[in-house]
């Protein structure tokens, strides 16, 4: 009885933390696949006298469900991972550079992957989360 006492109570640690591994590591997969459109992004600023105008058609190939938002955000609807949430990069531009911030919305801070600032805090908290990453991109001029 004691030993099935133990296994359930390991259990019951162990599979959300488990079922939050992986929908960071389905959010960091979509998170990588935006890669071509902040480059994208930085050659349009670099283009345009650092002005953040751009459309979706600027950026190129982009993920299903990506759009551009205020400020040249970058949201990618995640809802096939987690229902109701998105995940933004928010460009800052920057003497010669850059700079995207990361924020979720309508997931947990154990649900963000660690490219979003989240890390592995690991509480069950039900609010949306605003982390910040450092990951900059040096804008290229197109001869």
């Amino acid at each position: 009885m004691v030993v099935i006492a133990i296994i359930a109570i390991l259990a019951a640690i162990s599979i959300p933390a488990y079922a939050n591994y992986v929908i960071r590591s389905k959010l960091a997969s979509e998170i990588g696949k935006l890669a071509p459109a902040k480059t994208a992004a930085a050659e349009y600023v670099a283009n345009n006298g650092g002005e953040i105008d751009y459309t979706i058609s600027d950026l190129g190939t982009v993920p299903s469900g990506s759009s551009v938002g205020d400020a040249g955000a970058v949201v990618l609807d995640t809802s096939a991972i987690v229902a109701n949430s998105s995940i933004s990069l928010v460009p800052t531009v920057t003497t010669g550079a850059i700079l995207w911030t990361c924020t979720g919305s309508g997931l947990t801070n154990s649900q963000l992957p660690s490219i979003c600032g989240a890390g592995n805090n690991d509480n069950n908290s039900n609010s949306d989360s605003n982390n910040s990453t450092a990951d900059t991109l040096q804008p290229s001029t197109i001869c």
